[in-house]
C-alpha cells in the first residue's frame, strides 16, 4: 500500500512543472547513450538546447527553476504556438528538428504486450513523439546528492508517465548536474486518482547531464 501511494503521488505531481512558481533560467539536456545498460535513448541528433540557445531545436523548451526542478518540453513554445502544438505549427514532424527521446521496454515488464509494441532480443522500444518531457526534481536544489526522475508522454491518445522509484545519484555542482540512476522504474498513466500502473517495475539504468 506504501508503495501504491508513493506511485499515486508521483502520477498527481508529474505534470506540476508546467506551471512553477519562481524564477528560471534556460537549459541544455545531454543523454548519455554510452551508458552501461541504457534503457533511455536520445534521438541521435546531440544535445537539446532550449529553443532560445540554438535555432535547431525550435521545440525544445528547457528550464532549470529557482526550487531545484528540471524540465524540459520537447516540442512545446509558446512563442510559436500558444497551444503546445509546435511541431504540427512549424511542419517539422519526423525531421531533424522535432526532438524526440526513446524508451526501451524488457518484454516481461509487460509493458510490449501492452502497448502493442514489437519485441525484438527480449525487449521493444518505443519512440516518444507525442508531447514528450523529462523532469528531474530538486536535481539542480542546493546541497542536493540526489533525484527523482520522470518520463513524461502521450501514447495512443492517454498520458504516461515512466518514474524512478526511488532517487538517482547527482554528481557535479554549480550550473552543471548529471544524474545517475540504475533501479526500478514504474509506468503509470496520468489520470489523477483513477491513475493506474502499466504492467510490471523493471530496472532501468540511464545517465543524463543538465546544464542551466
Amino acid at each position: 500500500m506504501k508503495k501504491v501511494s508513493l506511485m499515486l503521488l508521483v502520477v498527481l505531481c508529474a505534470f506540476a512543472g508546467w506551471v512553477m512558481a519562481g524564477s528560471t533560467t534556460t537549459a541544455s539536456l545531454s543523454i548519455n547513450d554510452s551508458y552501461p545498460g541504457t534503457l533511455l535513448h536520445s534521438d541521435g541528433q546531440g544535445i537539446y538546447d532550449d529553443h532560445t540557445q540554438s535555432i535547431a531545436d525550435p521545440c525544445v523548451t528547457a528550464y532549470v527553476y529557482s526550487t531545484g526542478l528540471f524540465f524540459i518540453y520537447m516540442d512545446y513554445n509558446t512563442a510559436i504556438a500558444p497551444s503546445g502544438d509546435c511541431e504540427s505549427t512549424l511542419g517539422i514532424d519526423g525531421t531533424s528538428e522535432d526532438r524526440t527521446y526513446s524508451l526501451t521496454f524488457p518484454a516481461t515488464s509487460g509493458i510490449c504486450t501492452a502497448f502493442n509494441l514489437t519485441e525484438s532480443g527480449g525487449e521493444c522500444t518505443l519512440v516518444t513523439d507525442d508531447r514528450a518531457r523529462i523532469r528531474s526534481d530538486n536535481m539542480f536544489s542546493k546541497g542536493a546528492t540526489s533525484a527523482p526522475a520522470g518520463f513524461l508522454f502521450y501514447y495512443n491518445g492517454v498520458s504516461y508517465t515512466l518514474h524512478t522509484d526511488t532517487n538517482g545519484q547527482i554528481s557535479g555542482s554549480g550550473t552543471t548536474r548529471t544524474l545517475t540512476y540504475g533501479g526500478t522504474v514504474s509506468l503509470m498513466t496520468v489520470a489523477g486518482k483513477n491513475s493506474k500502473q502499466v504492467g510490471s517495475s523493471f530496472v532501468c539504468p540511464f545517465q543524463f547531464t543538465v546544464t542551466d
